[in-house]
């Protein structure tokens, strides 16, 4: 995210950027915020926001944030709020949004003033008083539209705003990626010293092994067909096994690209790494090189997917890319709850009622350390006249993220308990039938 100075910018003065220049463009995400304020009869500043999709890279500011983009203006932009016209201090950010698919965006919000949200003029919220911070998730059509967010000091009357901070962070959620992969099985062809072996450690059974020691000179490298849905870009990961002393190298080309060479890091098991740049490739089916260039790794898999997806965190080395390649979000389509924050061993309390009754799937979302640290984890207990049920969330549990925890049937109307409590406690539950 960017923020703006605490003093507001003269009318069209450039806000400063974050130092993004050791960045990729292609791991950059960026979005202009057009800012209006009534009271001054003219557009102030454009804002642009920059989400960096490379874990490298997070530290080069501290105004990147790893998740969303978020924009923080002082309260002076709203004015005093004490004696005046909201509408004449209302201040105006706008958006364009072209979307291929129909899709959600999250949007967090909190301000000591009057809230509203238009889609393409269409209003979504009007006029909510942010005594609260506010979380919603926004249902947007596919095509073009505009995103319009206004802020307005509250009425004579209503008492002076704090001198607190106004932010606002807005972010498209990824569907479900449409990761494709080859398991190693699928190659038309291996070549010497390379060879493929049956490995019960691999995601199917079956890698492409350089054997130590082997002493046979040719290419040694493997030949897999590719199919791709479009044309565009996409981000090439490798399922691999690298010698746990040293790191590994290998080369990648597709088609008649040019080929690359992909250093990997010493790893104690299998890890899924991404090709440091995407591949620029047409429609259809082309071959895929890859030559194992050290001795003793392996490789099982690979996989693509298009580059403008990002994980919320590197996927796990055990697992096929694909049971990954999302982020689930309940908002929109289960019941959120909002839990208190608590100190590490502190205990919290939560009282609900549900309209509907019937079978519901628990989902647990932590804030603290990555990963979850302490001796104990966090405990969540659920309680009702139907049902108890206790789960544990051990360390190791990662955080800013949806944690499945199981099922739970139970009946509308009925006096629904929650109590937790230990290191990196749920922030946030979802239920979803």
């Amino acid at each position: 995210g960017v923020a703006l100075d605490p003093a507001p910018p003269a009318t069209g003065a450039a806000v400063g950027a974050p130092p993004l220049d050791a960045a990729p463009p292609w791991r950059m995400r960026r979005r202009d915020w057009r800012i209006a304020a009534a009271a001054a009869g003219a557009d102030r500043t454009t804002l642009r926001t920059v989400v960096v999709d490379d874990p490298a890279l997070t530290a080069v500011a501290s105004c990147i944030e790893r998740a969303l983009g978020g924009i923080t203006f002082d309260r002076r932009l709203l004015g005093t709020g004490v004696g005046a016209d909201p509408a004449a201090e209302e201040l105006r950010l706008t958006t364009p949004l072209s979307l291929r698919d129909p899709t959600f965006a999250r949007l967090e919000v909190a301000a000591d003033a009057v809230f509203s949200l238009q889609v393409d003029g269409r209003s979504v919220i009007d006029r909510v008083d942010l005594r609260e911070p506010l979380l919603a998730t926004l249902a947007l059509p596919s095509g073009t539209c505009e995103l319009e967010v206004r802020f307005a000091p509250r009425a004579a009357g209503a008492g002076a705003p704090p001198a607190s901070r106004v932010t606002l962070a807005f972010e498209l959620l990824p569907q479900r990626a449409a990761a494709r992969a080859l398991g190693v099985r699928h190659a038309t062809q291996v070549r010497e010293p390379v060879v493929r072996i049956q490995d019960p450690g691999a995601l199917d059974e079956q890698s492409l092994v350089r054997p130590l020691l082997r002493g046979t000179t040719g290419p040694g490298d493997a030949f897999l067909p590719c199919d791709f849905d479009r044309s565009g870009r996409f981000d090439l990961w490798l399922h691999a096994l690298t010698p746990a002393d040293a790191g590994a190298t290998l080369e990648v080309a597709i088609g008649d690209l040019a080929p690359r060479t992909v250093a990997l890091p010493p790893a104690a098991g299998w890890q899924w790494h991404r090709v440091a740049s995407p591949f620029d490739v047409a429609a259809g089916v082309s071959a895929l090189r890859v030559a194992l260039a050290t001795d003793g790794m392996r490789l099982d898999q690979i996989a693509w997917l298009p580059s403008e997806f990002a994980f919320p965190r590197p996927p796990p080395g055990d697992r096929a890319l694909w049971d990954h390649a999302w982020r689930f979000d309940p908002l929109g389509v289960g019941i959120v709850l909002d839990l208190t924050g608590v100190r590490p061993g502190e205990r919290f309390g939560r009282v609900f009622e549900l309209e509907k009754g019937g079978s519901y799937r628990l989902f647990a979302w932590l804030k603290g350390d990555d990963p979850q640290r302490g001796d104990g984890g966090s405990e969540l207990e659920l309680a009702s006249a139907t049902t108890r049920m206790r789960f544990l969330l051990p360390p190791g549990t990662p955080v800013e993220e949806w944690v499945a925890l199981g099922e739970v049937a139970l009946l509308a109307g009925e006096r629904i308990e929650l109590k937790g409590q230990g290191d990196g406690a749920p922030a946030r539950i979802a239920l979803v039938r």
